[in-house]
C-alpha cells in the first residue's frame, strides 16, 4: 500500500450558503443527513447578520480516475476520514496553519470542551482503524454494489 499517492477529494456543496436570505430550505431527502449537522448558525438579534443564513452541508467524494481501475480506493478513503479529523482537531485547538493565506481561526473552545473533543476523536478515529485493519485482513474487499435491472 502507498500512502504518499495523493487522495482525491471533491466536496459537492448541498444548499450551501453564506448569509444570504433563504426563505424556505430546500429538501434533499436524498442525502443521508442528521439535522442536528446541518450546520445552520443561529444569530442574535442584535447581530447585524440576523435573520441570514449560513451553512448547509456538503457530499464528499473520493475521486478515482478510471486507468486506476484495479486500484482498491477503500483505504484511501479512511486516509480521507482520518485527515478531515486532523482538520477538525487542529481548528479546535486554535493550531489552524495553511501556507496559501493568511487566516487565523480561533473558536474558543475551553479547557473542558476540548477534553470532550479529545474523547469524541479517539472514538472516531479508532473505528476508522478498526475499519482499515480489517480491510487489511479481509480477503473480500468491501464495494458499493449498483442495482442491476433485469
Amino acid at each position: 500500500m502507498k500512502y504518499n499517492e495523493p487522495i482525491l477529494v471533491r466536496l459537492d456543496p448541498i444548499d450551501y450558503c453564506v448569509f444570504e436570505d433563504m426563505s424556505e430550505r430546500m429538501n434533499y431527502d436524498d442525502v443521508p443527513r442528521d439535522p442536528r449537522f446541518d450546520g445552520q448558525h443561529e444569530m442574535d438579534e442584535d447581530d447585524p447578520r440576523y435573520g441570514k443564513y449560513c451553512g448547509g452541508r456538503f457530499n464528499w467524494n473520493l475521486l478515482k480516475w478510471p486507468e486506476d481501475h484495479k486500484e482498491d480506493v477503500n483505504i484511501k478513503l479512511q486516509l480521507m476520514r482520518l485527515w478531515s479529523t486532523t482538520m477538525y482537531t487542529q481548528l479546535a485547538a486554535d493550531l489552524s496553519y495553511t501556507n496559501e493565506t493568511d487566516s487565523s481561526i480561533k473558536v474558543g473552545l475551553t479547557e473542558e470542551e476540548k477534553d470532550v473533543l479529545v474523547k469524541i476523536n479517539t472514538k472516531i478515529t479508532s473505528g476508522i482503524f478498526n475499519e482499515m485493519w480489517e480491510l487489511n485482513n479481509s480477503f473480500m474487499r468491501k464495494k458499493k454494489i449498483k442495482k442491476v435491472g433485469i
